[in-house]
């Protein structure tokens, strides 16, 4: 297989040659170089200590260096830059209790999850594979570096990230790796909120986000100590669903009948996130958009995007008829008919001018609402004056 190596990657590796220091293109950027994608983040490794490679460079920060790891700001571009080292014991399931910095390059991948994942490059040198990556990246495998189980043991994120890597790249799990994260699931439960969702996100944007849906990954759920009740008949096609975060985070809470409260702060959701999946969460459980006098009191309360994704995933996965629903959203927002009482043609002002005083202003305002829901074409300012002196005197 031939790497498409970035420029920055090579440029940065050249200063190291010119120092006398041995360094290479390490993990996933071998792995997307070798797939013709444009790697996400820069990974080198190297046997310069993190005090070296913040003197070779002038932009440096020192995001892991507890663990030997220099961030390189060079140019536009982020390198993550981590010396050779050697990782002794975990307390958590997901650090080591202790770092050796030393060793060979060979040494620093044989301490990496896959196979695909444990390559490195170098200009000169070409592509270091000692573990078969490149095998498995045209057989389409996962298969973990050594013994799974203790992979897994060591970081129990990796049990997450297997499954990440088959959503994503569409890949086979090997058998005796897959074997080793079933069985050791229970370790997630240890695992950050952060690191979760970002896991989870990845996957259920991915390719095959349908594998949230299995038996492992729901077991998954199940440590945590969340309950659920799975509409396992309508996940056949959520592989279809626009792969964007919120939509794909809705449906999946949706269908999973999680409690969002909890799991999101568990998952450490942001404030934003977490309104995005209720307001889908209530979108989804109404059939609100086939009346468009309904639809213009959900357009009142929740932004236009939520009333698009929710259509989205009722037509896409619960396969409903939304054609009407979509005329009647695209002729609300076409022709600007009014929803709220900033579109009402007749302003507070002039209901004051005409004696709608303190509150009866806007109980005023409320009738006239009432009113061009269900008759737009009455939004004028003479007619709506028209209505409001055809009212019964109270």
């Amino acid at each position: 297989m031939k790497a498409s190596i970035p420029l920055a990657a090579q440029e940065i590796l050249s200063v190291f040659d010119h120092a006398g220091v041995e360094a290479w293109l390490v993990g996933g950027s071998v792995r997307d170089s070798l797939l013709g994608k444009k790697p996400d983040d820069l990974d080198l490794a190297t046997a310069a200590s993190p005090q070296q490679i913040q003197a070779l460079f002038a932009h440096t920060i020192p995001t892991g260096a507890r663990y030997g790891t220099i961030t390189v700001l060079w140019k536009d571009t982020h390198a993550e830059i981590t010396t050779f080292r050697k990782e002794q014991g975990t307390d958590d399931a997901r650090h080591p209790q202790a770092v050796v910095f030393g060793g060979t390059i060979e040494e620093d991948l044989s301490r990496r999850d896959f196979t695909l994942n444990a390559m490195a490059w170098h200009p000169q040198r070409g592509i270091l594979d000692p573990f078969g990556g490149q095998q498995d990246l045209q057989a389409g495998l996962l298969r973990a570096v050594g013994e799974p189980a203790l992979r897994f043991q060591e970081d129990a994120l990796r049990i997450l990230r297997v499954y990440r890597f088959s959503s994503q790249l569409g890949f086979t799990i090997e058998p005796n790796t897959y074997a080793a994260a079933r069985q050791s699931m229970a370790l997630t439960a240890f695992l950050s909120g952060e690191r979760i969702q970002a896991e989870w996100r990845k996957l259920l944007c991915g390719q095959h986000p349908a594998l949230a849906f299995t038996p492992d990954l729901l077991q998954f759920w199940r440590e945590l100590g969340f309950a659920f009740h799975l509409l396992a008949e309508k996940t056949a096609r959520f592989d279809e669903l626009p792969p964007t975060p919120t939509v794909r985070w809705g449906a999946f809470f949706y269908l999973m009948g999680l409690p969002l409260e909890e799991v999101g702060k568990r998952l450490h959701f942001s404030n934003q996130t977490k309104r995005e999946i209720a307001d889908l969460f209530r979108l989804l459980r109404e059939p609100f958009l086939a009346d468009k006098k309904a639809l213009k009191k959900w357009l009142a309360v929740l932004p236009v995007h939520s009333l698009e994704q929710s259509l989205q995933i009722r037509t896409i996965l619960l396969q409903e008829n939304t054609a009407i629903a979509r005329e009647n959203l695209t002729a609300v927002l076409a022709y600007q008919e009014p929803y709220l009482v900033r579109h009402l043609a007749l302003k507070g002002k002039e209901l004051m001018a005409l004696g709608f005083v303190g509150p009866a202003c806007g109980e005023a305002q409320q009738l006239l609402l009432a009113h061009v829901l269900s008759f737009p074409e009455e939004n004028t300012k003479e007619r709506l004056k028209a209505f409001l002196r055809a009212l019964p005197l109270s």
